[in-house]
């Protein structure tokens, strides 16, 4: 278990070297923090906190994400695509 895990942490080589592809190929990490989810990364260019109470003051406030030019929630099939990429 404990050699399954470390080739985990490790960037997963295993699972790419047949296709010439480095470990920097694999992502095993995005966020760990304030709740703030992979699909929250690229839907949001700022964070929404408003709902606990503490007017929007908690967390961090800087997630390197992008929201691909519409904040939050959209239909445009153009910025799906993107956002899904």
């Amino acid at each position: 278990m404990m050699s399954e895990f470390a080739s985990r942490i490790t960037g997963s080589p295993d699972l790419y070297s047949d296709s010439n592809r480095t470990p920097f190929a694999s992502i095993n990490l995005i966020t760990a923090h304030d709740g703030f989810t992979l699909h929250d990364l690229v839907s949001y260019g700022q964070k929404h906190n408003q709902a606990n109470g503490e007017d929007n003051g908690d967390g961090e406030s800087y997630n390197r994400s992008s929201n691909y030019g519409v904040e939050g929630e959209t239909s445009d099939p153009d910025i799906v695509r993107l956002r899904k990429r």
